[in-house]
């Protein structure tokens, strides 16, 4: 387990985790960003927010069971209409 912890962990300290330290924060909220990353928590907000935008959008939409037959009917309507031009 160390050993496919220990390349990533490295790589997360490289990608700037010691330059916040350089910078004034402390310690502690340098480990926090470390283990969040470590963790997944991070990467996995993305997903979420936008599992939570299109939960949001769907809200406020409104398909019943009778709408969903006036659109299979005007659905049916087009494609008799369609039909009926080609064959002439």
């Amino acid at each position: 387990m160390a050993y496919f912890i220990s390349p990533w962990f490295l790589l997360l300290m490289e990608l700037d985790a010691f330059g916040d330290l350089r910078a004034g924060a402390s310690w502690l909220a340098v480990l926090v960003g470390v283990a969040a990353m470590a963790l997944g928590v991070l990467p996995a907000l993305a997903p979420l927010l936008a599992s939570l935008a299109a939960i949001g959008l769907m809200v406020g939409y409104d398909l019943t069971e009778r709408r969903m037959r006036e659109v299979r009917a005007e659905l049916e309507a087009r494609r008799a209409s369609t039909a009926a031009a080609g064959r002439a």
